[in-house]
């Protein structure tokens, strides 16, 4: 079994360091979700691969997967039609490289992940790790990103969709409700961490938390995750899993 024991530099990178830069990340949710992304780098799936987001923004989710993927090899592709104030293109690189991300890996297309063809050009065949979907808040247009990702996923990657259950983004919620409920595709949920929703292909949920169980259990030093595993092992399982148009998710 990998050690899954997460290095201080990565929390304290996750707590703090993404704080060299604009946007939004909510501290829990960017602490649970680089345990993923570290576990994935234990278990060797960023080797040679790639990580994409829809929906870049400032790029605080994208430098957090940079950081933790250092040594790897793997690409960060971004996906953005950097149209917001402070947030065209080239803002927006020169940021990330002033905060020293390895900008060798980064490639960033401006465009709408709408776009099949973009999309096409942006993945070139690269193995999908990893997609954090965080783009527009329409709920069509999200169901669509989920159904792109679902596409180019790898068999042994993971899809985050943020923002599920944030009030101020009913379309989200709207659109994943719509795309579990049509049960159509090759996704199933497996963790909630904070407001993003964790997938994984069909019949690998039962791993995926169990080695992400693992990932806890070794950071237990984590406050949250102390507390967590408090809740789970405790006679209090509502607090820490419940289930999703019938798939068993943790809930963190």
């Amino acid at each position: 079994m990998p050690d899954y024991k997460m290095p201080e530099s990565l929390i304290k990178f996750a707590h703090v360091g993404v704080d060299n830069l604009d946007g939004m990340l909510n501290k829990s949710a960017a602490v649970l979700s680089a345990m993923l992304g570290y576990q994935m780098k234990a278990d060797g799936q960023w080797n040679g691969r790639a990580f994409l987001e829809i929906g870049v923004y400032k790029g605080k989710f994208l430098a957090l997967m940079e950081y933790l993927t250092r040594e790897t090899g793997a690409k960060l592709i971004g996906i953005d039609p950097f149209e917001l104030v402070d947030q065209d293109l080239q803002t927006v690189e020169r940021s990330l490289a002033e905060n020293e991300l390895e900008m060798e890996r980064v490639f960033l297309h401006s465009g709408y992940s709408t776009d099949t063809a973009l999309v096409q050009q942006a993945v070139a065949g690269a193995s999908i790790a990893l997609i954090h979907v965080d783009g527009s808040h329409q709920a069509d247009i999200v169901y669509r990103d989920l159904i792109t990702a679902d596409r180019i996923i790898s068999n042994d990657g993971y899809i985050i969709a943020d923002d599920f259950f944030n009030r101020n983004a009913l379309g989200v919620m709207t659109a994943i409700t719509k795309f579990l409920a049509e049960g159509k595709s090759n996704l199933e949920p497996w963790a909630l961490f904070n407001t993003k929703l964790v997938f994984c292909r069909k019949g690998r949920s039962g791993e995926a938390k169990s080695r992400y169980l693992e990932v806890l259990r070794r950071n237990e030093q984590l406050d949250m995750v102390a507390k967590f595993l408090r809740n789970y092992d405790s006679a209090a399982p509502w607090l820490t899993k419940q289930s999703l148009f019938g798939h068993e998710i943790l809930v963190l």
